[in-house]
């Protein structure tokens, strides 16, 4: 082979080496879009088409932002980050699906998730307690130290937001702020822990309208502050608190359920400032505690208006 031809064939070689696209590196922040691809990087000029590939583009602590209304797909966080939906994303639940299911592997992980809609159109009637339903949930909290909900809606799911966290995690907190949950045939939000020492979930929640479900706010070994809240219209109870769970409520409306309040074993209830009406039983106790401030609007129920004792304002 003669000069000309080696040269030849090294310059086809060396071209087709750097014609191979390098791997992207991990973004600060990546971007969504319902005309993107998931060979892009996910950069505001180049983005993605699912949440999925772009929080798997995004480093820990990063952000991910949607540019344009879509639907972009289920997802399952290991990271601490922030999804952030721009009040233009949605997520569709389809089967026996997690809308969001936030397992971070990292200790101490701090998620965030805020501005999105997520839907499931499968779900029974809230009249059936889930019975025959595929069990569905929009956010899924399993691991990690904090969460945050803010201005999310959850509409149709088996339930709306659960937390079942494992022991290992030590004084893990929720925080929702203005969210909706919606027409779940089981609890619209579920805050479940096995163990009532410091693997306790702390959560607080503000704004919220809790609407439509089979429980509206269900607690198990759970500390929980809600304020300025609506919870209307779940079928079974507005506020279901069990085995040693503390809940306090301030200036929230609690109404059209079977069971305004129904607290249980060892649980605790705390009222200031809310508004108790049109509930078959205003509140009902098995071997708890349902205090009052002295200030509330308990009126129209059918049964049950009269609590277990009195807190003296300070």
């Amino acid at each position: 082979m003669n000069v000309s031809r080696i040269n030849f064939v090294a310059s086809v070689a060396l071209t087709a080496a750097f014609s191979v696209a390098p791997g992207f590196a991990l973004n600060l922040r990546s971007w969504v879009s319902h005309t993107g691809s998931d060979v892009n990087p996910c950069t505001v000029a180049a983005p993605c088409l699912t949440f999925q590939h772009a929080h798997d583009s995004t480093v820990s602590g990063g952000e991910v932002d949607a540019l344009t209304p879509g639907d972009y797909g289920v997802l399952k966080i290991d990271r601490p980050i922030t999804i952030d939906g721009g009040n233009l994303a949605y997520i569709t639940v389809l089967g026996y699906q997690k809308g969001i299911d936030v397992e971070p592997t990292a200790a101490g992980a701090t998620v965030v998730i805020r501005n999105l809609s997520i839907n499931s159109y499968l779900a029974a009637s809230v009249t059936t307690a889930g019975v025959g339903t595929p069990t569905n949930v929009g956010i899924y909290w399993g691991n990690g130290q904090i969460l945050h909900i803010e201005d999310v809606a959850v509409n149709g799911t088996t339930q709306g937001i659960q937390a079942q966290l494992a022991t290992t995690v030590s004084n893990p907190r929720i925080y929702m702020k203005a969210i909706t949950v919606r027409n779940c045939p089981l609890h619209g939000v579920n805050l479940f822990s096995g163990t009532a020492d410091s693997a306790s979930i702390w959560a607080g929640i503000e704004r919220a309208v809790i609407e439509g479900n089979y429980s509206g706010l269900y607690l198990y070994n759970s500390r929980v502050s809600v304020s300025r809240s609506n919870l209307t219209g779940n079928v079974n109870a507005g506020i279901f608190a069990d085995h040693n769970s503390e809940i306090n409520v301030e200036d929230t409306n609690i109404a059209f359920s079977i069971c305004g309040i129904n607290a249980n074993f060892g649980t605790t209830v705390r009222m200031a400032a809310n508004n108790i009406h049109d509930n078959t039983y205003g509140m009902l106790t098995t071997s708890a505690t349902i205090l009052s401030f002295g200030n509330n609007r308990v009126a129209g129920n059918a049964l049950s208006e009269t609590t277990s004792g009195a807190v003296a304002l300070k």
